[in-house]
């Protein structure tokens, strides 16, 4: 599936591979290469017990990265929300 999201005033996209069970992660891939340049490519977040999307931070000093996480972590809760 094809996400797409705003980051820093730019629209852009990521590849999303949901899991095929329950408690599994999902997988997000970036495909836009000017994030790709700057940020690990793949990002992992989970679905905990009370439909509430979660990731780790990768790096806490990279603030960026951190909005970044948040802001795909906002789209993917809008999905789970409406399943």
């Amino acid at each position: 599936m094809l996400l797409y999201f705003e980051f820093e005033q730019r629209r852009t996209k990521a590849e999303v591979i949901w899991p095929k069970q329950e408690g599994e992660t999902i997988e997000v891939h970036l495909t836009d290469t000017r994030l790709i340049k700057v940020f690990p490519p793949d990002l992992f977040f989970e679905v905990e017990s009370s439909r509430k999307v979660s990731f780790l931070t990768e790096d806490p000093s990279n603030k960026r990265l951190s909005d970044l996480q948040k802001v795909i972590a906002n789209r993917l809760q809008e999905f789970v929300n409406k399943s």
